[in-house]
């Protein structure tokens, strides 16, 4: 049986090219998303609500990795309607995320959530990393803090390791 991976946000930008990427490269890819639209077709596709625990939560068992992308598109005008979006998808998927993989009795080998270059200050005077970036303040910023609060939060067992992946501007050669 070939390694599984579980993508959530599997029909979304980054989504879509990972779920085709792993498909094409002999894993077994499970699409989690809240809708099939958008879905690339590679892999089983699971639908969600990004809030509650539901049977895509078998989906998680014994996996070799769970990748989290979920979370409303920042591509729309940030009203507070919008703002609220943003962040509560992103943590309310992460949370019940956690919780799936908490319940697990074969945990995932690896949990790796998208989170937000953004959790860092605006600098030009040094570089910000890891370990001795300093957070930023605004909007981005406190998204970036609550999505990594629910995540690094969580509380999974001890074999799974977890990464947030601080990602920054993606750009792709096809329209999205």
């Amino acid at each position: 049986m070939n390694p599984v991976i579980v993508i959530f946000g599997a029909n979304g930008f980054i989504g879509r090219y990972l779920t085709r990427h792993f498909a094409r490269n002999g894993k077994e890819v499970v699409a989690i998303a809240r809708s099939r639209e958008g879905w690339s077709g590679d892999g089983m596709f699971l639908e969600w609500d990004g809030k509650t625990l539901g049977p895509w939560a078998l989906a998680l068992e014994g996996a070799e990795a769970v990748i989290n992308l979920a979370g409303r598109s920042v591509n729309c005008r940030y009203g507070e309607v919008n703002r609220e979006l943003i962040k509560q998808s992103r943590v309310d998927a992460t949370r019940v995320i956690g919780e799936a993989i908490a319940a697990c009795k074969m945990p995932p080998k690896t949990w790796l959530n998208s989170s937000t270059a953004t959790w860092y200050r605006h600098a030009e005077d040094k570089p910000q990393d890891d370990w001795t970036g300093e957070g930023g303040k605004g909007f981005s910023c406190e998204v970036a803090q609550a999505w990594e609060d629910a995540f690094f939060g969580a509380n999974v067992p001890a074999e799974t390791r977890k990464v947030a992946l601080r990602i920054g501007m993606v750009l792709a050669n096809e329209p999205d």
